[in-house]
């Protein structure tokens, strides 16, 4: 199947700023943020890979070299939904659906998106999203045949709203992965889950 991938990274992450750009922040393995959540997109072998950024840290992200092609959000404050509409711009009639992977969760596993994609191998028409202990959380799966209803969603209630107008083709699936449900939105909550020492 055609599965791309689209890596929301045009935040300003405002709770976050006195540690430095979220898309940047460090990881115990080394890595920044960007950096985990594009290997294991690469490595899962979603094509093609967007990444949305901000006017702010669009040069910082091209300095990477990723094989991903870098889109700009010029109004990132109109929310993800603005974002998402960008990438839908460049992947219409391309591809059947894309991964959306805010940048706001970096632990999810590798297992986790090779979970996701086969799944979306299976039911290519359907919304899928991952659970961790019944909870549901991110990324998220979108197919090509709701395209339209992201695009004609209002910027202020976003994707969600699409994902709960459309019961029919969700698919939730149960994987190992408590990295699904973990938003790094503060300074406390990074130094918790993703660095071990200040």
């Amino acid at each position: 199947m055609n599965l791309a991938a689209v890596i929301l990274a045009a935040g300003e992450g405002k709770r976050l700023q006195t540690l430095g750009p979220k898309p940047f922040l460090k990881l115990n393995n080394g890595k920044t943020f960007i950096e985990n959540i594009y290997l294991n997109i690469f490595q899962a072998n979603l094509k093609p890979i967007i990444i949305v950024a901000n006017a702010q840290n669009h040069k910082q992200i091209v300095k990477l070299n990723f094989e991903a092609q870098i889109l700009i959000n010029h109004q990132p404050a109109d929310g993800m939904l603005s974002s998402i509409i960008l990438a839908i711009q460049e992947l219409e009639n391309q591809r059947q659906g894309f991964l959306l992977h805010p940048v706001d969760f970096p632990l999810v596993k590798l297992e986790t998106i090779l979970a996701l994609k086969n799944e979306f191998n299976n039911q290519p028409d359907h919304l899928i999203q991952p659970a961790w202990l019944g909870k549901n959380g991110h990324p998220v799966i979108f197919p090509a045949t709701i395209f339209d209803s992201l695009k004609k969603a209002p910027l202020a209630e976003g994707a969600r709203s699409v994902i709960h107008t459309h019961p029919e083709i969700r698919r939730v699936i149960s994987v190992n992965d408590p990295g699904v449900l973990m938003n790094i939105n503060t300074p406390a909550v990074y130094f918790q889950h993703c660095r071990n020492k200040r």
